[in-house]
């Protein structure tokens, strides 16, 4: 392994940001550079990527093709997919997190829009009024 102080390592990161480039400029694999991280407990400078996937995610809402997409970011059509793929499973969660949100309010609050004439029903006619609350509030 090459012989390269915290320091050095430290100051080469800044100049070349990834363990590849930083490996091709010493001769050594980007595994290596991996483990002199290691070795000398230094994170790796982080990608500030994510205004680039937001973009690649919104042209290609707007119906731009994954391949002209990775021609303009410079990327793989793998690569591209792989942002959108993830993209999609991060906004799937947050969607199914605001869904289970609002069904949970809507549930919680159908009991107090019962008006006291209502209560007096039998347990299928009660049933059927909370249906229709439920989807009045979805």
């Amino acid at each position: 392994m090459a012989r390269v102080t915290r320091e050095e390592l430290l100051t080469l990161q800044e100049v070349h940001k990834t363990d590849a480039a930083v490996g091709t400029f010493l001769g050594i694999s980007r595994q290596a550079v991996h483990q002199l991280r290691s070795k000398f407990i230094v994170t790796p400078i982080k990608r500030k990527s994510e205004p680039r996937n937001l973009e690649i995610q919104q042209e290609y809402q707007n119906g731009v093709p994954g391949t002209e997409l990775a021609r303009r970011y410079n990327l793989s059509v793998s690569q591209t997919y792989r942002i959108l793929g993830e993209m999609k499973k991060s906004l799937d969660g947050q969607e199914k997190t605001r869904t289970m949100s609002t069904v949970r309010t809507s549930v919680i609050e159908i009991p107090h829009t019962v008006s006291n004439d209502q209560s007096n029903r039998t347990g299928s006619e009660h049933s059927e009024t909370i249906e229709e609350l439920v989807s009045q509030k979805l």
